[in-house]
């Protein structure tokens, strides 16, 4: 027992660091695992090097500058809760439009999803962030901020290795296509866990 401890435990019992922290870690559940879905689709399934591959991350990538760019501004029109929901639901749209992903076509599906999940990851991490770091006053901001990269952490740990054990799993079963298929339960386990995401945001947060 310590009478100024690190992490007072209070602090789990605190709406506004609650729910944004919880928001934060079933988002990086997701955040690492669909880059692990697309970089074996894409190396493993349509046979492309490293290089190939990674180039096939560009449009992704340059999407996401614009899309924090805008967030911020949406964030000071609308408040947290409403562009976070917004950012989770275009997450979820854009994995959804990738589950076309096949061995010969569905690419521009695939370019297409990740392009929209990702301006939808940073339309939500910017007001996530706001919120689980404003949640608190003075001397709780440093231990807000911990938390909320703890929350990210934990989230890109649990969310590999469940979205990973899923695709491996499904591959496992036996047949030609059976890679592809996992990845596909791998896009629809990521979806699973932005749709847990959304209610937390949505109800969770305010609207500040």
């Amino acid at each position: 027992r310590s009478a100024a401890p690190l992490v007072p435990l209070g602090v789990f019992t605190a709406g506004p660091v609650v729910f944004p922290n919880a928001a934060i870690f079933l988002q990086s559940m997701v955040g690492l695992s669909w880059l692990y879905v697309l970089t074996l689709y894409f190396q493993e399934v349509l046979g492309h090097g490293p290089l190939a591959a990674g180039l096939l991350f560009a449009p992704m990538t340059v999407s996401s500058v614009p899309a924090a760019l805008v967030a911020g501004r949406l964030v000071t029109r609308f408040g947290v809760k409403h562009v976070a929901t917004l950012g989770l639901v275009l997450l979820g749209t854009g994995m959804l439009l990738m589950m076309p992903m096949s061995e010969t076509d569905g690419l521009l599906f695939v370019l297409s999803g990740m392009v929209v999940g990702e301006t939808g990851f940073m339309i939500s991490n910017v007001p996530l962030t706001i919120a689980a770091t404003s949640g608190v006053k003075g001397d709780d901001r440093g231990l807000a901020s911990g938390l909320m990269n703890t929350s990210i952490q934990l989230g890109n740990a649990f969310g590999l290795a469940i979205v990973a054990t899923v695709a491996a799993a499904v591959a496992a079963s036996g047949g030609g296509e059976d890679l592809l298929v996992g990845l596909r339960w791998g896009l629809a386990v990521c979806v699973g866990i932005v749709a847990l995401a959304l209610p937390i945001t949505f109800f969770g947060l305010r609207n500040d």
